[in-house]
């Protein structure tokens, strides 16, 4: 099937037998295969639910085998969140994850600080086998300020749940990313939000709308209110404009009665 842009990519990274696609195919496909067959490299798809939202996981079960470096680093380039899968019954296996991590440092630089990681230890049905203790692996997730869980595919604990928290992550990324930007500019938004909203009863408000002190007289209405009781005082050229219209009015009479007399 094709990517789709809407696709949010998982990569699953992990030495080899210590259960990753066993993960996989639990969670999306609800099955566990006994037999252990070594994987290159194979994608699925699915949708989950999570948080009242509705996200489409395009899943990357990754080489446990270091024959395919090229493929590890285009996995690491294009994925948006990372399962790193140990046993909890080999201690090499939890060895090897610095080695992962550190290629994924390399690759993701800065941008890695706000990638959603998953650190799984698996296998914990075989506990009388355990190499690995739960505060070695918590102790890890720690450093790497990651999120840590650990699993079961063979009884099907906490298989979902790695894949879930992994989206409440970026959920959480997400509201810290917005809470920053309202931070440098909340204000301008508030402006914005409380001017620009529509409703049945009252028309819309913009900035435009708002008058600038410049405009209030242009705007405002000049004759005076039936009620007020104060006379607006004549302007300086009004004045000047009555004094000189009495003025000809009285030279006109002037002249009108001396032609009468003659």
């Amino acid at each position: 099937m094709p990517e789709q842009p809407t696709d949010y990519r998982v990569a699953v990274f992990g030495a080899g037998g210590v259960g990753k696609t066993s993960l996989v195919l639990r969670f999306v496909r609800g099955t566990f295969r006994e037999t252990y067959v070594p994987t290159i490299e194979d994608t699925y798809r699915q949708v989950i639910s999570c948080n009242k939202q509705v996200c489409t996981l395009q899943i990357t079960d990754t080489t446990g085998s270091h024959q395919f470096p090229a493929m590890q680093r285009l996995s690491m380039s294009k994925g948006h969140a990372f399962i790193l899968v140990y046993s909890v019954t080999n201690q090499s296996s939890f060895e090897e994850l610095p080695h992962l991590y550190n290629e994924l440092t390399i690759i993701k630089r800065e941008e890695l600080a706000r990638v959603p990681i998953m650190l799984v230890g698996n296998k914990i049905d075989e506990g009388e086998s355990r190499e690995v203790s739960t505060a070695l692996g918590k102790a890890l997730s720690q450093k790497w300020k990651c999120g840590f869980m650990e699993t079961s595919a063979k009884t099907n604990t906490n298989v979902k749940e790695v894949f879930q928290e992994l989206l409440r992550m970026e959920t959480r990324q997400n509201m810290a990313l917005v809470g920053e930007v309202k931070q440098k500019s909340g204000l301008a938004k508030l402006f914005r939000r409380r001017y620009t909203t529509t409703t049945e009863s009252s028309p819309s408000f913009s900035t435009d709308n708002v008058l600038d002190s410049s405009d209030v007289p242009r705007q405002m209405n000049t004759e005076p209110s039936a009620g007020s009781s104060k006379e607006r005082k004549p302007s300086k050229i009004r004045r000047f404009l009555r004094q000189h219209s009495s003025a000809d009015l009285s030279s006109n009479k002037a002249s009108e009665n001396s032609s009468e007399t003659v």
